[in-house]
């Protein structure tokens, strides 16, 4: 009897438990956070002030029509035509900064349609690499990482030339724009029996600052240790051989743009 007596009144403990449960809701409570993330770009703007044409400046710029430059016909040796490319960072993230340069070179010496020759006229031995030459070339910010000799042109210039790569010596933030690279190019002292058309063709590149792989990073930040400065430049012109070989190889994690001007 005293058994039964327990286990009804356990069994109405039980109940009462699951009455109080489905009368009385718990507290409780949840959070989530999302975190949204914007992504940046990398652009840049090539400018190059009286070589660009456009609609509202070709009347001024442009004034025969023939998509040349006004300041660009009609050369003779040794003179010396303005041609000022900057670099413009017009993107939303830091950006390392590179240009390449092509200079246009004698397509085949041994034909003799071209000669150097000295001050009296008399036609020189050897005759130039290139023909023309830049002008106030601006190493203080810039920083010449590979050269090339005999390259195929990429722009119009059917012959060889010789191929500079600069990078910008630091980093170059969102809205600054370089000074320029150069600040004319010079016709060479030289005879030809027919004056060739040729153009110096620029083009500029730039990739996002952050972000790179991890060992170019760090040489990046140990450049700083390296107190002798012929040291650090050989140092720094192999570090951003190598990033500009990341643009060249078009890693898609990594942003890049280039724009080019001739």
């Amino acid at each position: 009897m005293k058994n039964k007596t327990k286990k009804a009144l356990c069994a109405a403990s039980i109940l009462g438990v699951v009455a109080i449960s489905g009368i009385y809701a718990y507290l409780t409570d949840h959070e989530s956070k999302e975190n949204v993330f914007t992504f940046g770009n990398v652009n840049i703007e090539l400018h190059e002030p009286g070589w660009e044409i456009t609609d509202e400046n070709k009347s001024t710029v442009d004034k025969n029509d023939n998509d040349i430059p006004d300041i660009a016909e009609n050369v003779v040796p040794n003179q010396v035509i303005p041609k000022a490319p900057t670099v413009e960072n017009v993107g939303a993230n830091d950006a390392y900064v590179f240009v390449r340069i092509q200079v246009p070179t004698v397509n085949d010496p041994a034909t003799d349609v071209m000669q150097a020759v000295d001050d009296w006229g008399l036609q020189l031995e050897e005759p130039p690499i290139e023909y023309i030459n830049l002008i106030g070339l601006d190493d203080e910010n810039w920083l010449t990482i590979q050269t090339y000799e005999g390259k195929e042109g990429l722009g119009t210039y059917p012959g060889p030339v010789n191929e500079y790569i600069l990078c910008y010596k630091g980093i170059l933030e969102p809205g600054a724009e370089t000074g320029a690279i150069f600040t004319g190019i010079q016709i060479a002292n030289i005879t030809e029996e027919e004056i060739m058309t040729s153009r110096v063709h620029v083009t500029a590149f730039a990739i996002q600052a952050d972000g790179l792989p991890a060992e170019i990073t760090e040489a990046i930040a140990g450049l700083k240790e390296i107190e002798d400065p012929v040291d650090r430049e050989e140092e720094t012109v192999s570090i951003m051989s190598d990033v500009f070989d990341i643009i060249m190889n078009q890693q898609p994690t990594l942003q890049t743009r280039y724009i080019e001007n001739m």
